[in-house]
């Protein structure tokens, strides 16, 4: 393990990188971290971790040793993926059914957003977050 490890809180999360920008997946077990994870590859993220992840105080994400480029599937099981070490998350993205997402969410640090992910429209919301970041679109409100 890395010594930047040592100082990281292991979180049960999933983690990509799309377009240069690390994307943190949270959510409760069972609803549809792994899976959102794969439709982000699918559109050609690249994966950091499924599952868990190490996450410093400055965003960082590091890929735990024993699950680098592996994810569960279910239905299939662990299969190996092409995969980065570690990223810096500049957006969060937290997974809620549809009707309990907010509307208007509040700004923060990183950029978050909710998203129910197993709607057609995920992969593109988190585009769309993600071109916000680059400055290719304009946030609004």
């Amino acid at each position: 393990m890395p010594k930047e490890q040592h100082e990281q809180k292991l979180i049960h999360a999933s983690v990509v990188e799309w377009n240069n920008i690390g994307i943190l997946i949270t959510g409760r077990s069972g609803k549809g971290k792994s899976e959102l994870t794969l439709k982000l590859l699918e559109a050609g993220a690249i994966l950091v971790s499924d599952d868990a992840i190490f996450l410093d105080k400055d965003y960082n994400a590091y890929t735990p040793e024993n699950i680098k480029g592996l994810i569960e599937i279910r239905g299939i099981g662990i299969v190996s993926f092409d995969y980065k070490d570690k990223t810096q998350i500049k957006l969060h993205v937290i997974l809620k059914p549809y009707n309990k997402i907010e509307r208007m969410p509040k700004k923060s640090t990183p950029f978050t957003i909710e998203i129910d992910p197993f709607s057609s429209s995920a992969v593109y919301k988190i585009k769309i977050a993600t071109e916000i970041l680059l400055n290719k679109r304009d946030l609004i409100l």
